[in-house]
Protein backbone atom coordinates (compact mmCIF):
# COMPACT_ATOMS: atom_id res chain seq x y z
CA UNK A 1 0.00 0.00 0.00
CA UNK A 2 1.18 3.42 -1.11
CA UNK A 3 1.93 6.25 1.54
CA UNK A 4 -1.17 7.95 0.73
CA UNK A 5 -3.11 4.75 1.11
CA UNK A 6 -2.28 4.38 4.28
CA UNK A 7 -2.61 8.07 5.53
CA UNK A 8 -6.28 8.33 4.11
CA UNK A 9 -7.06 4.91 5.13
CA UNK A 10 -5.74 6.01 8.90
CA UNK A 11 -7.87 9.21 8.58
CA UNK A 12 -5.40 11.97 8.93
CA UNK A 13 -1.69 13.30 8.77
CA UNK A 14 -1.36 13.97 4.77
CA UNK A 15 -0.72 17.36 3.63
CA UNK A 16 -1.09 17.67 -0.16
CA UNK A 17 1.83 19.24 -1.59
CA UNK A 18 1.98 22.64 -2.95
CA UNK A 19 1.33 21.72 -7.10
CA UNK A 20 -1.54 19.48 -5.72
CA UNK A 21 -2.96 22.24 -3.86
CA UNK A 22 -2.54 24.97 -6.24
CA UNK A 23 -4.97 23.10 -8.29
CA UNK A 24 -7.47 22.24 -4.84
CA UNK A 25 -7.43 25.73 -4.61
CA UNK A 26 -7.89 26.55 -8.27
CA UNK A 27 -11.07 24.12 -8.31
CA UNK A 28 -12.64 25.58 -5.14
CA UNK A 29 -12.26 29.27 -6.37
CA UNK A 30 -14.37 27.83 -9.21
CA UNK A 31 -16.70 26.67 -7.49
CA UNK A 32 -17.03 29.18 -5.91
CA UNK A 33 -17.38 31.35 -8.81
CA UNK A 34 -20.03 29.07 -10.26
CA UNK A 35 -21.72 29.10 -6.78
CA UNK A 36 -21.67 33.12 -7.20
CA UNK A 37 -22.72 33.17 -11.04
CA UNK A 38 -25.58 30.77 -10.16
CA UNK A 39 -27.24 33.05 -7.56
CA UNK A 40 -26.96 36.13 -9.69
CA UNK A 41 -28.67 34.69 -12.32
CA UNK A 42 -31.18 33.45 -10.14
CA UNK A 43 -31.77 37.02 -8.64
CA UNK A 44 -32.15 38.43 -12.00
CA UNK A 45 -34.88 34.92 -12.79
CA UNK A 46 -36.75 36.25 -9.86
CA UNK A 47 -36.10 39.92 -10.21
CA UNK A 48 -38.07 39.50 -13.74
CA UNK A 49 -41.03 38.00 -12.56
CA UNK A 50 -41.84 40.55 -10.63
CA UNK A 51 -42.99 42.41 -13.77
CA UNK A 52 -45.64 40.16 -12.96
CA UNK A 53 -46.50 39.50 -16.50
CA UNK A 54 -47.47 35.51 -17.39
CA UNK A 55 -44.64 34.90 -19.36
CA UNK A 56 -42.48 35.78 -16.79
CA UNK A 57 -43.89 34.10 -13.93
CA UNK A 58 -41.97 30.47 -14.94
CA UNK A 59 -38.64 32.42 -13.79
CA UNK A 60 -39.66 32.11 -10.66
CA UNK A 61 -38.61 28.50 -9.86
CA UNK A 62 -35.70 29.03 -11.93
CA UNK A 63 -34.77 31.61 -9.84
CA UNK A 64 -34.93 30.22 -6.78
CA UNK A 65 -33.37 26.52 -7.92
CA UNK A 66 -30.43 28.89 -8.93
CA UNK A 67 -30.60 30.40 -5.88
CA UNK A 68 -30.60 27.30 -4.06
CA UNK A 69 -28.03 25.26 -6.14
CA UNK A 70 -25.46 28.37 -5.68
CA UNK A 71 -25.60 28.77 -2.29
CA UNK A 72 -24.93 24.69 -2.15
CA UNK A 73 -21.68 25.52 -3.90
CA UNK A 74 -20.59 28.26 -2.39
CA UNK A 75 -20.23 25.85 0.78
CA UNK A 76 -18.90 23.30 -0.77
CA UNK A 77 -16.10 25.54 -2.00
CA UNK A 78 -15.31 26.25 1.13
CA UNK A 79 -14.93 23.02 2.53
CA UNK A 80 -12.03 22.60 -0.78
CA UNK A 81 -10.51 25.60 0.15
CA UNK A 82 -9.90 24.55 3.71
CA UNK A 83 -7.87 21.91 2.63
CA UNK A 84 -5.65 24.37 1.73
CA UNK A 85 -5.88 27.00 4.24
CA UNK A 86 -5.41 24.24 6.99
CA UNK A 87 -2.50 21.49 7.75
CA UNK A 88 -2.61 18.50 9.05
CA UNK A 89 -5.61 16.59 8.09
CA UNK A 90 -6.00 17.26 4.05
CA UNK A 91 -7.66 13.65 3.41
CA UNK A 92 -10.61 14.45 6.05
CA UNK A 93 -11.19 17.84 4.97
CA UNK A 94 -10.97 16.74 1.12
CA UNK A 95 -13.69 13.94 1.71
CA UNK A 96 -15.93 16.80 3.41
CA UNK A 97 -15.69 18.67 0.50
CA UNK A 98 -16.79 15.81 -1.77
CA UNK A 99 -19.30 15.41 0.43
CA UNK A 100 -20.86 18.50 -0.19
CA UNK A 101 -19.86 18.69 -3.52
CA UNK A 102 -22.15 15.25 -3.69
CA UNK A 103 -24.84 16.73 -2.27
CA UNK A 104 -24.63 19.98 -4.61
CA UNK A 105 -24.91 18.09 -7.73
CA UNK A 106 -27.89 16.03 -6.18
CA UNK A 107 -29.81 19.40 -5.25
CA UNK A 108 -28.67 20.93 -8.73
CA UNK A 109 -30.16 17.59 -10.57
CA UNK A 110 -33.56 17.56 -8.71
CA UNK A 111 -33.86 21.64 -8.40
CA UNK A 112 -33.77 21.91 -12.02
CA UNK A 113 -36.05 19.13 -12.46
CA UNK A 114 -38.61 20.46 -10.76
CA UNK A 115 -38.09 23.59 -11.46
CA UNK A 116 -38.59 22.63 -15.45
CA UNK A 117 -41.95 21.25 -14.23
CA UNK A 118 -42.86 24.27 -12.84
CA UNK A 119 -41.71 26.23 -15.85
CA UNK A 120 -44.02 23.91 -17.82
CA UNK A 121 -46.87 24.05 -15.62
CA UNK A 122 -47.02 28.10 -15.26
CA UNK A 123 -46.22 28.17 -18.78
CA UNK A 124 -48.96 26.13 -20.14
CA UNK A 125 -51.16 27.90 -17.71
CA UNK A 126 -50.28 31.56 -18.78
CA UNK A 127 -50.54 30.27 -22.25
CA UNK A 128 -54.01 28.81 -21.43
CA UNK A 129 -54.92 32.18 -19.93
CA UNK A 130 -53.43 34.30 -22.68
CA UNK A 131 -55.51 32.62 -25.49
CA UNK A 132 -58.64 33.58 -23.19
CA UNK A 133 -58.07 36.97 -23.09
Amino acid sequence: MSDFGADAAAGGGYEFNAGEEQIIGRTARYAWLWGVVSIVIGAFALLASLQGSAAVLGQIPVGIANIVIGSFFVGSSRSLKSVVTTSGDDIAHLMEALRKFGVAFLIQLVMFFLAFVAALIIGSGAGGQASVV
